[in-house]
Parts: structure tokens; C-alpha cells; sequence
């Protein structure tokens, strides 16, 4: 089972890392999905305006690898608003990668259908 502990630990790496202030803000343990929020990262705020597309691979690749550990699953993540793109902040769902719509055109671009 996920805990405060857990996405305790995921906060402070990403705090620690200078990554960005993350905030998980609707965990389902059972479901292995997550929603995350980042403010402040760093790849978005020096992309600020100028990218038509999510710009946070690193971000996404890391908590991907991050609630895999946790999950003990297969995870994958998807950005869904960036501040590079001028959004307020970064948005990231989480889920096993099967969940994800491959019709959409956003999950085609940040993820491989392998």
C-alpha cells in the first residue's frame, strides 16, 4: 500500500533535486494511478511560452520510474499541461501504460506504443 511515506519521499526528491515544488494531489493506490502537479520546474520555466509541447521528459520519465518502484508495476507518464506551454503549472497523470488512450494524439507523441 502507497502512503504519506512514500509520496513524502517523491516530494522531497524532487524538492531535494531542484526539480520544482511537486505536489501528488489524487493518489489511488489500488488503482496504481496518480495526478501530480509541478511548480516551478526548472526545463518549463526556461521553455516558458516558447514550446507548443510538453517539455518535461525528464520529469515524466522519473516519476514513471518513481511509481513503478512504488506501485511494484509497470508505470508510465503522461504531461497533460506544462508551463512552457503557458499553463499555471505542470500536470502529470500516472497510470499502468495499457490505461492510456493511444488514440489521443498527446499520449502518441510522449509515449511509444511498444
Amino acid at each position: 500500500m502507497v502512503g504519506e511515506k512514500e509520496t513524502k519521499l517523491i516530494e522531497d526528491f524532487f524538492a531535494f533535486s531542484g526539480w520544482g515544488a511537486i505536489q501528488v494531489i489524487n493518489l489511488q493506490a489500488e488503482a496504481k494511478r496518480a495526478i501530480i502537479v509541478i511548480d516551478n520546474s526548472p526545463f518549463a520555466e526556461a521553455l516558458k511560452g516558447k514550446s507548443a509541447l510538453p517539455v518535461d521528459t525528464i520529469m515524466r520519465g522519473t516519476l514513471a520510474g518513481l511509481f513503478s518502484a512504488v506501485f511494484k508495476e509497470e508505470i508510465d507518464c503522461v504531461e497533460v499541461e506544462c508551463a512552457a506551454q503557458n499553463s499555471e503549472r505542470c500536470k502529470f497523470i500516472i497510470k499502468p501504460k495499457v490505461e492510456f488512450d493511444f488514440t489521443n494524439a498527446s499520449v502518441q507523441q510522449q509515449l511509444s506504443h511498444e
